[in-house]
């Protein structure tokens, strides 16, 4: 959907900052004002380098804004809010955005923020050490604290007093950072597919992905369509890991080997669509065939490329506490799952490649949980193999007004689907979920299995 906008450019700053907009299209065909803020590269540095935050503002669909904007906050680590999200926030915040302007900052170190991002090429010691080198920045000094610290910066040169939050994965992750070091500032948050800060997500990735697979056992075990096509589905799965730790399968010039297939289905499980296809998938694939999931695989690739060559992506996961991946805390939540060893590869390529980035930077609000009263409202996926249930649901504890809604269709991000872009609108207006909100997430439902 494309939203007009005032076509007035606005100046406007504080005694320390300005930022002028000016109409501009983001990708997708979104109107939206532009411009670009100068911030301190390191705030501890009084006059050292400034960088500039690319800013995006959609302006409020209805009659004119009356309440606190939304700063919607990308996933990732190195998603781009203006530059690369812009039409999914605009099409998911959609009723949200009647009443609320719709603030899009990308982060600093992607997207048109100061991008630090390496050449292609295969990734190695020496060319990780020869980015670092022309890059000349220190990429410790874009992490996630940091960012949050631009954030409010923008939040003040937009002369906004308070707002709301939107954050999806990382984003979410971003957002819980924001209202530890700013809370003031929040009227109410909507986190989607989150883990709490002191839940360390990586070394429990083996276990939660093995709970979404049962959770996918179950469900075809229970559909007609899928139990006819796929008899047993979790002897599908242990019938190919156990064929690709003994011989994996080339690819071309790639080696599909059993870290790659638990990637591969790890990544379906995040999607209700691609978790749809996996069983037979997975079925064909026991019978010798692996077509299905080599395509599957090989959609990650470029993704995947832009992520690696990221200094912002490295220096967050090596640098912040609810990013640690100890190989040993890795396998000791792996042991009696399927999914071991694509988590454990992770951990010791961090293990390698961290220091190169130098001693980390303490960053003490990415470790603890916030204590705070802003309503948050924790939207969790059922099947979701990252983020799931029992990554925030001691959130309570520490974030009184916190509320965890399930919904049962969803895989890694639920604001999409069904009723819940009016919910997270409400959420946003009313604080709190009604009896309402709740029936209507329950009625998500999965699209049916494929088997062709």
């Amino acid at each position: 959907m494309i939203l007009a906008t005032a076509v007035v450019a606005a100046t406007i700053g504080t005694a320390s900052s300005a930022l002028t907009l000016r109409p501009c299209t983001l990708p997708g065909l979104v109107v939206a004002r532009c411009g670009q803020l100068a911030v301190r590269e390191d705030r501890r540095v009084a006059n050292g380098r400034k960088i500039k935050l690319f800013v995006g503002v959609v302006r409020a669909w209805g009659p004119r804004p009356h309440r606190e904007p939304i700063f919607y906050l990308s996933g990732g680590p190195g998603g781009a809010a203006a530059s690369g999200d812009a039409a999914f926030a605009v099409r998911s915040l959609t009723p949200a955005n009647r009443t609320r302007d719709l603030v899009l900052v990308d982060q600093r170190g992607v997207g048109r923020s100061a991008p630090l991002v390496c050449p292609p090429g295969p990734p190695t010691v020496d060319s990780a050490r020869a980015c670092l080198s022309a890059v000349g920045r220190d990429p410790r000094l874009y992490m996630t604290d940091a960012a949050m610290d631009d954030l409010d910066v923008v939040r003040q040169a937009l002369h906004y007093r308070r707002i709301v939050l939107y954050g999806g994965s990382y984003g979410a992750t971003a957002a819980q950072v924001y209202i530890a070091r700013h809370g003031a500032r929040v009227a109410a948050a909507v986190v989607d597919g989150a883990t709490l800060l002191d839940v360390p997500i990586w070394e429990r990735m083996p276990l939660s992905t093995q709970r979404s697979f049962d959770r996918l056992v179950t469900r075809c075990a229970t559909d007609i369509v899928c139990r006819s096509a796929v008899p047993d589905l979790a002897a599908d799965l242990r019938s190919v890991f156990a064929r690709l730790r003994v011989a994996p399968v080339q690819d071309g010039a790639y080696t599909f080997d059993v870290a790659a297939a638990q990637g591969t289905v790890r990544l379906a499980l995040r999607v209700p669509s691609a978790s749809a296809r996996l069983p037979f998938a997975l079925h064909r694939a026991a019978a010798g065939d692996y077509r299905d999931l080599l395509t599957a695989w090989e959609a990650s690739f470029a993704e995947d490329d832009i992520t690696s060559r990221q200094l912002m992506y490295w220096a967050i996961l090596c640098g912040e506490g609810w990013s640690r991946a100890d190989p040993a805390e890795v396998r000791r939540w792996g042991e009696g799952t399927e999914f071991l060893e694509a988590s454990l590869d992770m951990a010791l390529n961090l293990q390698a490649a961290c220091p190169l980035l130098g001693p980390p930077v303490p960053a003490t609000d990415t470790a603890v949980v916030p204590r705070s009263q802003v309503p948050i409202l924790f939207l969790v996926g059922e099947m979701d193999p990252q983020d799931p249930l029992e990554n925030v649901e001691a959130a309570p504890a520490s974030l009184p007004n916190a509320q965890i809604l399930v919904v049962p269709g969803a895989g890694h991000g639920s604001l999409q689907w069904g009723c819940l872009p009016n919910v997270t609108a409400r959420f946003f207006n009313m604080h709190r979920l009604s009896a309402t909100d709740r029936t209507c997430a329950a009625a998500v439902l999965p699209p049916p299995f494929e088997t062709r």
